[in-house]
């Protein structure tokens, strides 16, 4: 049950999801584990997005399961910093196999998330 997750455990998918535009995330693919922890599963849709900005981010917001629970709440400062600390370099060896377009649309979300206090409403 997403319901009874954590707000963290949830930040950190919602925030996966909106830089990596995930337009599929639903309750069946957020796996709880025995101590409540929450896994993102079938990442087939990710890195599908070209374009950069909010036009992407709401697709995947507008889609996504986490949207209204997410909105307004705050981005902890050590979840933020652990974004930051992905390298470009990181970041394109993840991506391996992904069109070069289609990561850096993916950094530049991801350099936006890194401005905001909140997460937004994005519809």
């Amino acid at each position: 049950n997403v319901d009874a997750l954590s707000d963290e455990n949830l930040i950190k998918i919602y925030l996966f999801d909106l830089i990596v535009g995930h337009v599929d995330r639903h309750a069946g693919n957020i796996v709880i584990d025995e101590v409540g922890n929450a896994w993102a599963i079938d990442n087939e849709n990710i890195f599908g997005a070209d374009w950069m900005g909010e036009g992407t981010m709401r697709e995947v917001a507008d889609n996504h399961i986490l949207r209204n629970r997410m909105a307004g709440k705050p981005i902890p400062k050590h979840i933020k910093d652990k974004i930051r600390a992905v390298t470009y370099e990181d970041f394109i060896t993840a991506a391996a196999g992904i069109p070069k377009k289609r990561v850096d649309a993916a950094w530049r979300r991801r350099n936006r998330v890194l401005t905001w206090t909140r997460i937004p409403k994005l519809n």
